[in-house]
């Protein structure tokens, strides 16, 4: 049961699935400290990191994630961007975007990319349901 934080331990079971996960961040202390944290719960794991768009797609690829979390500000582009060129290969994969970004129309156009955001929802601790 969730603790209040994103953080909760629980172990796969047969009726669960462990969630493979991509990070996506130019920042790779964050990635490191995000990677942590989700692995905390034994259902979570963190298959592979990337720290631009580049980057990711083809870490994306060559490791099926189940979700990818990433922010909107890459190096090489925009992660709106990144969002809609994973869409374009995988229109079911759950993207989830967690970024320092407050600008509305920036969160507009990810979730209009097809993503989801995590800023609030990691708060809650409630990862899992958006996936």
């Amino acid at each position: 049961m969730p603790s209040g934080n994103l953080a909760y331990s629980s172990m796969p079971t047969a009726d669960t699935k462990l969630l493979r996960i991509v990070l996506v961040d130019d920042h790779e202390t964050l990635r490191e400290g995000l990677k942590s944290l989700l692995e905390t719960d034994r259902g979570l794991s963190v298959v592979g990191e990337a720290g631009t768009a580049a980057e990711a797609m083809t870490t994306i690829k060559a490791l099926k994630p189940s979700v990818v979390i990433t922010d909107l500000k890459l190096p090489d582009q925009s992660g709106v961007d990144l969002i809609l060129g994973l869409r374009a290969r995988n229109n079911t994969m759950p993207i989830l975007v967690l970024t320092v970004n407050k600008s509305a129309e920036s969160l507009r156009d990810a979730m209009r990319a097809g993503s989801r955001l995590l800023n609030d929802v990691a708060q809650r601790g409630q990862i899992k349901p958006l996936v």
